[in-house]
């Protein structure tokens, strides 16, 4: 996936990372914005990519990745999805408020064909336990971006999404070991 999206979403989560030292909402945004990843950035990549790396080797058989993957990636959208339906935008001039924020209804429809997909490639459990990671991730991401920043970003949806999908392949790590 980071190939597929040139690592647009660790780039999210690096610079909302950096962001968080910002000691006002302008600093913050400021530092999101800028170009240069810092300390707290290089410290979430490092996190993100040894815990995703280590959750596929521990579910280890080829088939179980390939279906973790697929259903952590649609659960750590939905994450970025909730976000958008619940936050407004922190600035009016970024990425994320050019593209707008989906309705209630469509982020329900998001829910529900993520956790379609989920079930047809993990058992109904695990599946539920990736909405819940969705929802978690947007609920805790959502509610310090709108603390820090008064709203989401770009940024803040990519970092959603990492977090989502390490959490979502933690779920089905756990899967994994007791099956």
């Amino acid at each position: 996936m980071i190939l597929a999206t040139g690592a647009l979403h660790e780039d999210g989560l690096a610079d909302f990372a950096d962001g968080l030292a910002g000691d006002s909402k302008e600093r913050s945004l400021s530092i999101m914005r800028d170009h240069e990843i810092g300390t707290y950035g290089v410290i979430a990549l490092m996190l993100s990519l040894a815990m995703r790396a280590t959750a596929i080797t521990l579910i280890a058989e080829p088939r179980a990745v390939m279906a973790a993957l697929i259903a952590a990636d649609a659960a750590s959208r939905l994450s970025a999805v909730l976000i958008m339906a619940a936050l407004p935008p922190a600035r009016s001039d970024g990425m994320s408020a050019s593209v707008g924020s989906p309705t209630a209804g469509l982020a329900a429809i998001a829910l529900g064909v993520t956790f379609v997909i989920a079930w047809l490639l993990l058992p109904f459990g695990v599946a539920l336990l990736l909405i819940v990671s969705a929802g978690v991730s947007a609920i805790v991401l959502g509610r310090v971006a709108l603390t820090r920043l008064g709203g989401q970003t770009g940024d803040v949806l990519g970092a959603s999404s990492q977090i989502c999908e390490c959490l979502a392949l933690i779920d089905g790590h756990r899967h994994r070991a007791h099956s």
